[in-house]
């Protein structure tokens, strides 16, 4: 997440999580209740992101995609439709 993205979030009150390193690490706050929305990064450290998405999708929570690469096959079947 870039800093003025950041510093944008910090104004609007939320309360970021992160950064985080695994999908594990990401998987824990979700199952807790502990996360209201989320940014995904699709190049997640080598790691495929879509568990989190998953998991999100599974319990209501909003989310985007973050990358940069432009391609909607990138993102696979199941998520082309989420906005960038």
């Amino acid at each position: 997440m870039t800093k003025k993205l950041r510093q944008k979030l910090d104004e609007l009150g939320a309360s970021i999580i992160g950064p985080v390193t695994s999908v594990e690490d990401t998987l824990a706050p979700i199952g807790k209740g502990e996360v209201d929305g989320a940014i995904l990064d699709l190049k997640f450290g080598g790691q495929a992101i879509f568990p989190v998405a998953e998991a999100l999708e599974a319990s209501g929570i909003p989310y985007i995609f973050a990358l940069c690469a432009r391609s909607a096959r990138s993102r696979g079947r199941l998520y082309r439709l989420r906005p960038l």
